[in-house]
């Protein structure tokens, strides 16, 4: 049985890093299925410390997301229609590139979506070209860092669940 349970969580880790580049919390899509799986087992081989661990470190990966585009658009003078026009150009760049480039469309389209997003957000409040430039870097920039931390949670995750479940410690 521990061979379908690897293959579940390889299956929602994939889809799990799929959701998070989105910006979604793709971390817990992975935590419940791991949760679910341990509820069967009985938690073993995953106890209840590891449960706890896996839910913090996505929870503290969704909240650095929401910091991390915060920081990054207001560091470098951008309001709050920035950040909410990064999250829906982000959005909407990941779904449009994706009926286009099926497969990695997601991933070329959410970086420069959260761009345009910022970008168009600050210049309809009336600021300057450049001034709504440096908004959109500044999404961007909290974009790349918060999704490179998803990954590595999300990869951490799948790592030691697969690891307990085929006996490697």
């Amino acid at each position: 049985m521990a061979i379908v349970y690897i293959a579940l969580i390889s299956a929602a880790a994939l889809v799990s890093l799929v959701v998070a580049m989105t910006g979604m919390p793709g971390g817990f899509i992975l935590f419940l299925v791991i949760l679910v799986i341990s509820i069967i087992e009985g938690f073993d081989p995953l106890g209840y410390g590891w449960i706890l661990v896996f839910f913090f470190v996505a929870a503290a990966a969704e909240v650095f997301e929401y910091l991390s585009g915060l920081i990054g658009t207001r560091r470098l003078g951008g309001s709050r229609s920035a950040m909410k026009g990064a999250l829906i150009g982000g959005m909407t760049g990941a779904l449009l590139l994706s009926a286009v480039i099926p497969v990695w469309g997601f991933l070329v389209g959410v970086f420069p979506g959260t761009f345009i997003g910022a970008f168009i957000g600050e210049y309809n409040k009336g600021k300057d070209f450049y001034r709504s430039s440096k908004a959109g870097m500044g999404a961007l920039a909290g974009r790349v860092v918060a999704s490179s931390l998803k990954v590595f949670v999300i990869l951490f995750m799948a790592s030691m669940a697969v690891a307990r479940y085929s006996g490697l410690f």
